[in-house]
């Protein structure tokens, strides 16, 4: 420890090394006051704490003693923001600072405690909002202890929550050099003066703790060596397929090294998941040969478990499967990885897997697997994605190519070249929309039969009525359809019904010079602000998708929860089922982030003892036992939050939830989403999901306001969540408990038609528009 000072009245008492893949990271904390730094210490960022617009400096506020000390106004600077990013991370960013002051920008916090009372949730708001603040170059930014003034949170419990948060940052790669956490301290000729309601010892002591923790610990291995091309994981009874798979890889690739995963035993009482791992993660790629004998086999299932931890781990496509003879029911987690399709004994297939499977390695930029992550809200980006229904290939082929003959490096998401061999298919699908200009639907009747292209076009449509959201959406008519569905009116519609070849080649040339004209010229045939819709956005007119979603449960709420009152009132009853036996399969599995445990607890323990008869698993855990329940549940609660969309497992998890809805029954759903805390703005489809329940929604506190005080005071009680937390609970877990009941009675009578999991704003904001004319204004309705 070192008690020196950097600058008078600024004294470091601690600090924790972090050793990260990309350089090593520091955790300062100091005594003494911020104000006291000197220009030639001068930091990138500023951090302060504030109520909700409000700057005042009071006498006894850091952001009063940074006008009396430094002349800096926090009022002015937030009337001249440099970005407003309140709505999803409770901050904004000023504009750069006079260079006479030691800070470069400064970073307001206003906690928006209504959504979360947890610090550990609000305070990784800020080092999301530094993502784009500090940007590649590695920064240092300084910060008093957030929130414990006078917004009354415990010193310790902030400073937890920041080391915590600090080192997971910096861990996926934020460029945080150091961050200086200074807890204020008055001293005299370097002699400290004790202040009031400063709690020193206990702050010294949590931060001694996180240092045993995580100081001079790597947390991620710098990289791993690549010792094997392949670990292929085959079934023994899978013999011909895997040897004519290894024999095709040696004809195209003579050096390759391959490591057979039965060569690797399964010993009980020894650590043969670790070799496993191990050996898969000095391999480039994990082939897995994929067929009825496979998921028979406890082996090859570990084997492809351990590949998916890999995968998570590497942040690498490591898997590459071979599909080799159909599966009845192949797991909904196997079919999100794209595989080589050589059912049928397809010689072809294999063949061209194992050429395009040695050129990726053979052509690997590094030999290595890094672990680092840099974490980004838009990683894919595109100038246009062809929307497309795979019966229509043929002429979705034939725009490709207009489009690339107009610009050769135009960067074209066309699924059959981007969605290779081991890509997640669904989640690339998702986060390329995300990251493109010009999204192109081509329109078929075989495309609005498709539930995957529904559900692209249904983000893409989102994403064209969002706040700040640049994409732009065209319609190509490829067939005469009678009744086009409202939402596809929507957008800007080109007809190529007559004359195709030659409508493409006129919009393969106004779409590139759309795309590199910053000043489109009149001449274009593309009109992007031709309809209402486009209209309204080139206005200013956008959504905001989630106050949306929240005004159509509120006037939804009491047809969906006709009983909330009996609920809350009476509290939650016993359910009537006979439950002198619990079934084995499971009902319910419950998916969330560790810090959402509280939540995820709170659901659980009620269901069982108030249905013992259902089977509720949480799914943090054994990764065999998380992905049976996933697989296997009627119904799958996930509990959103920032968290869980940084978490890989639970962001996993959650897509294989959304593959599953698409085949379920609509008053039966299996994806069950809640909402718990607000979502950053991407990755959009997290906020197009359909939210049974959002626990931030205003209507919970209208809800408690029209409770007697007597509930209030004894049924809504509960220190561990507000009331109106409570109230969103009970109410949800009462609503599962009424499906499972229905789930029982329910016999499957016919072959249900695959529907989008996504919903339409379209439909969204026609409902909201048809309620409101139909209901009174001002109450809680949906009767």
């Amino acid at each position: 420890m070192n008690d020196g000072a950097s600058d008078p009245g600024l004294f470091i008492r601690d600090t924790i090394q972090v050793l990260t893949p990309s350089g090593d990271c520091k955790i300062e904390y100091y005594l003494g006051d911020i104000c006291k730094l000197k220009a030639k210490h001068k930091v990138d960022v500023l951090l302060v704490s504030a109520f909700a617009d409000n700057y005042k400096p009071t006498p006894k506020s850091f952001i009063g003693a940074l006008s009396n000390s430094l002349g800096l106004s926090v009022e002015e600077l937030a009337e001249n923001k440099a970005e407003d990013l309140r709505t999803y991370y409770s901050c904004w960013v000023s504009k750069p600072l006079s260079k006479h002051l030691p800070f470069n920008r400064l970073l307001c916090f206003e906690p928006n405690w209504s959504v979360s009372p947890h610090p550990k949730v609000l305070v990784g708001d800020i080092f999301r909002c530094l993502v784009p603040v500090l940007q590649k170059e590695r920064g240092t930014v300084i910060t008093p202890i957030l929130t414990s003034g006078s917004q009354g949170f415990a010193e310790t419990e902030i400073v937890y929550a920041m080391v915590e948060a600090a080192v997971k940052w910096m861990k996926v790669g934020l460029p945080l050099k150091c961050l200086k956490i200074v807890q204020y301290a008055i001293f005299n000729n370097g002699k400290q003066i004790a202040t009031h309601l400063r709690e020193y010892e206990a702050v010294q002591k949590v931060f001694e703790e996180l240092k045993e923790r995580y100081d001079m610990q790597y947390l991620l291995p710098k990289a791993t060596l690549k010792e094997y091309d392949v670990y292929l994981s085959g079934s023994k009874g899978d013999a011909e397929v895997s040897a004519r798979i290894q024999d095709e890889l040696r004809r195209v690739f003579p050096k390759i090294r391959i490591k057979v995963g039965s060569d690797q035993k399964m010993m009980e009482g020894e650590s043969w998941q670790d070799d496993m791992y191990n050996t898969m993660m000095k391999s480039s790629r994990v082939i897995t040969v994929l067929s009825p004998k496979y998921l028979q086999d406890a082996a090859c299932i570990e084997q492809y478990n351990i590949a998916l931890c890999c995968n998570r781990r590497a942040h690498k496509d490591l898997l590459a499967p071979f599909y080799a003879e159909n599966v009845p029911d192949l797991p909904s987690y196997m079919q999100l990885v794209q595989y080589v399709d050589c059912r049928n004994n397809s010689s072809n297939q294999i063949s061209e897997g194992c050429k395009n499977l040695a050129r990726s390695i053979s052509t690997s930029a590094a030999n290595i697997h890094s672990d680092i992550h840099w974490m980004t809200l838009n990683p894919v980006k595109y100038d246009v994605f062809l929307s497309y229904s795979h019966a229509d290939t043929t002429k979705a082929n034939q725009l490709r190519e207009c489009l690339q003959k107009e610009d050769p490096n135009l960067r074209l998401f066309f699924d059959i070249q981007e969605i290779k061999q081991g890509k997640a298919w669904q989640r690339l699908l998702y986060h390329s929309i995300d990251g493109t200009t010009v999204f192109v639907a081509m329109v078929s009747e075989r495309y609005l039969q498709s539930a995957v292209c529904n559900e692209e076009y249904r983000l893409a449509l989102a994403k064209l009525w969002s706040e700040g959201d640049p994409l732009k959406l065209l319609v190509l008519k490829i067939e005469d359809i009678r009744d086009l569905p409202r939402e596809y009116t929507d957008a800007t519609t080109v007809s190529a019904v007559d004359d195709f070849s030659d409508k493409i080649k006129t919009l393969s040339h106004d779409i590139v010079k759309c795309l590199h004209d910053k000043h489109p010229s009149k001449k274009s045939k593309i009109k992007f602000h031709k309809t209402k819709a486009n209209i309204d956005v080139a206005k200013g007119k956008t959504l905001n998708l989630d106050k949306e979603a929240s005004k159509l449960r509120r006037l939804c709420f009491k047809k969906r929860f006709p009983d909330y009152k009996l609920v809350i009132e009476k509290g939650l009853q016993v359910s009537l089922k006979d439950q002198t036996q619990q079934e084995t399969r499971c009902h319910i599995a419950i998916s969330f982030d560790k810090l959402d445990q509280k939540y995820a607890s709170y659901i659980q323990s009620n269901l069982q003892q108030l249905a013992p008869h259902l089977n509720v698993k949480m799914t943090c855990g054994d990764n065999k036992v998380r992905l049976a329940a996933m697989e296997t549940a009627d119904r799958i609660v996930a509990l959103l939050s920032p968290n869980y969309l940084e978490s890989p497992e639970q962001v996993e998890e959650f897509h294989v939830a959304i593959y599953r809805q698409r085949m379920a029954n609509k008053s039966l759903p299996i994806l069950y989403p809640i909402q718990l805390h607000a979502l950053p703005p991407k990755p959009t489809y997290f906020r197009i999901v359909p939210y049974v329940v959002s626990v931030e929604d205003e209507l919970w506190q209208e809800v408690c306001q029209t409770m007697p005080d007597t509930v209030l005071s004894s049924k809504l009680y509960d220190l561990k969540f507000r009331r109106t937390e409570k109230i969103a609970l009970d109410v949800v877990i009462s609503d599962l408990i009424s499906l499972a009941e229905k789930q029982s009675n329910y016999k499957e009578n016919q072959t249900l038609k695959p529907q989008p999991s996504l919903i339409n704003i379209s439909e969204v904001m026609s409902e909201i528009s048809l309620k409101n004319r139909n209901q009174s204004k001002g109450h809680l309705s949906g009767d």
